[in-house]
């Protein structure tokens, strides 16, 4: 649905809706002072503005990456710019297969850079989780072990606040990443599959808490509070 919906977290007020365009695959929103910013999947950046009391498209920017499908954005202020997270790896090879890049549009020149500004490596990932002791997802061995297994298919990013810090969802993984500009990993949480069975949505509030959103599929989409990893 090409609409925002407005929620307000105490109840009092029933949600708002505001039409922008037709129906598309929408993955992404971030909200740049008064104007807001939605990622289509196909690498399609739209920018909103209020015109009146309605919403409008008021320009339109192609990601000019390989990159086929795209899931994640948000606003980094210490930048000036969009972070975007692809959802398909960085390269062919076997290295690139399992990396997960995060590139920046810089919002002053209107301009994508092609070089990830972080690179995320799943097997390095994986060791500094569970350095961390933080809980991974297993597999059963054909002996009948267990061994801890780390896709990184990631569904959304943001910026921890008052820090050079991101948070990087991996939906598959029911994990929240932190990690720090060279990649690495300052912590990690565990998300309960029961309470998000889809997380694939992120917010810092004004209070500083975190909500996660996660698709309903056959039932209700929810929003919880996630302590921060």
């Amino acid at each position: 649905v090409g609409s925002l919906f407005f929620v307000d977290l105490r109840g009092e007020r029933p949600v708002g809706e505001l039409p922008f365009g037709p129906p598309g695959d929408y993955e992404g929103l971030a909200r740049v002072g008064e104007a807001y910013w939605v990622l289509r999947s196909d690498g399609v950046l739209l920018q909103l503005e209020m015109r009146g009391a309605q919403l409008a498209i008021a320009a339109t920017h192609r990601l000019l990456l390989a990159h086929q499908e795209y899931e994640g954005l948000c606003f980094d202020a210490r930048r000036g710019a969009l972070l975007v997270l692809p959802k398909d790896p960085v390269g062919d090879g076997p290295d690139g297969k399992a990396q997960i890049g995060v590139y920046a549009f810089d919002l002053a020149a209107g301009a994508f850079q092609t070089q990830p500004v972080l690179v995320l490596s799943r097997r390095a990932v994986q060791e500094q989780l569970e350095r961390l002791g933080v809980a991974l997802p297993t597999r059963t061995t054909g002996k009948g072990k267990e061994r801890p297994v780390l896709k990184l298919h990631c569904s959304e990013l943001t910026v921890v606040p008052g820090s050079d810090e991101l948070l990087v969802l991996s939906a598959v993984d029911h994990l929240l990443l932190r990690v720090a500009p060279d990649g690495t990993v300052r912590g990690g949480r565990a998300l309960d599959a029961e309470l998000l069975p889809q997380p694939e949505g992120m917010a810092v509030l004004a209070d500083g808490r975190l909500l996660v959103a996660s698709e309903g599929g056959k039932g209700r989409a929810v929003a919880r509070v996630v302590p921060l990893p």
